[in-house]
């Protein structure tokens, strides 16, 4: 049994390093598992008090699970090298806590929730592991959209935050994956679990028969008043067409949500309704 510690600035959460997977967990009798991939560059420490969501699924003696990928959590799941090293990190931690008979689910945001769906895309990961729920929270999806996206806002854009991370994702984008502007479309594509363009590859017909609820927004006043990005930067361009093709072969659901505060990023693990979260996990 994983060790059990009391933290009192974590609402009694139990916190244990597993085979790569942080826990955070209310009590040893939990049965409901919720695997969690998070955005770009984010631990399970910066986020797991910050956002309401994680404490309410706590309350409801949920475990979380948080994928831990070395360098920090800065990947984009583009290479089949990582998608693989988190599959088997599922699967060992899946294989050594069955016998307690319980239930698993994905959640993802932002990447990780790109990563949640290559993830259900894969047929053998699946039949092995008996995950059929999964939640995304505004994941970009297609890689060519995304990519040209970044280049628009280095090129053009007058933000100096969209400059910056504009920038770094290039490079980063170079450095881990080779890609760069003169990359051919077929590369992208065949590396997205969706991407509009794609006529090859459809990588998301391999997911049938899965429970999956999708957050996005469309808040592009927020993001062209302090990103000055357009409306095609934004993940929705992804998700809604994504979901079209989806709904056929399984429960999927796309819930579109609205900002109410301003000051606030819309691409956040708070912008999501979290009851409709809590039940469709239950």
């Amino acid at each position: 049994n994983l060790p059990f510690n009391e933290d009192k600035n974590s609402a009694n959460q139990s916190i244990n390093q597993y085979e790569g997977i942080k826990i955070f967990k209310s009590s040893p009798g939990s049965k409901n598992t919720v695997l969690i991939l998070t955005g770009f560059g984010q631990s399970p420490d910066s986020i797991v008090n910050k956002h309401q969501l994680f404490k309410s699924l706590i309350k409801k003696d949920f475990v979380l699970a948080f994928i831990n990928i070395a360098n920090k959590n800065q990947t984009l799941y583009v290479s089949h090298e990582e998608l693989s090293s988190v599959a088997k990190q599922i699967n060992l931690f899946i294989s050594n806590t069955t016998k307690d008979k319980k239930t698993y689910s994905l959640l993802g945001f932002s990447i990780g929730g790109s990563a949640c769906l290559k993830l259900l895309s894969d047929t053998d990961f699946c039949t092995q592991n008996k995950i059929n729920k999964c939640i995304v929270i505004d994941p970009p999806l297609d890689l060519e959209r995304l990519y040209n996206s970044l280049l628009r806002q280095n090129q053009n854009s007058k933000n100096a935050v969209s400059k910056n991370e504009s920038n770094f994702l290039l490079n980063f984008c170079k450095q881990n994956y080779n890609l760069n502007p003169t990359t051919k479309a077929h590369i992208f594509w065949s590396n997205s679990i969706f991407a509009s363009n794609d006529s090859i590859y459809r990588n998301y017909e391999r997911i049938k028969n899965k429970n999956i609820l999708i957050f996005t927004n469309n808040d592009s006043a927020w993001q062209r008043v302090q990103r000055d990005r357009l409306p095609i930067d934004m993940n929705i361009s992804d998700c809604m067409p994504f979901y079209e093709r989806i709904r056929t072969n399984n429960t999927a659901k796309l819930i579109i949500m609205k900002n109410n505060n301003a000051m606030l990023n819309p691409h956040s693990w708070d912008n999501i309704d979290e009851s409709a979260i809590i039940n469709w996990l239950l």
